[in-house]
């Protein structure tokens, strides 16, 4: 009985590039999430954030 070989292509998730579509109003980084976008606002570098008064 011959041996079959799977041969594994990448998925397209890991070879296409990600849009950033969403853009950071201090200082313009680039996100492809909401979420991601709303978390690096409330960083501390960012002047009027909720954590930069600390």
């Amino acid at each position: 009985m011959p041996q079959t070989t799977s041969t594994s292509t990448p998925s397209p998730t890991a070879t296409t590039p990600t849009t950033k579509t969403l853009v950071c109003r201090v200082c313009e980084k680039g996100f492809s999430k909401a979420e991601h976008l709303r978390r690096h606002e409330r960083c501390r570098k960012h002047p009027g954030s909720e954590l930069s008064s600390s």
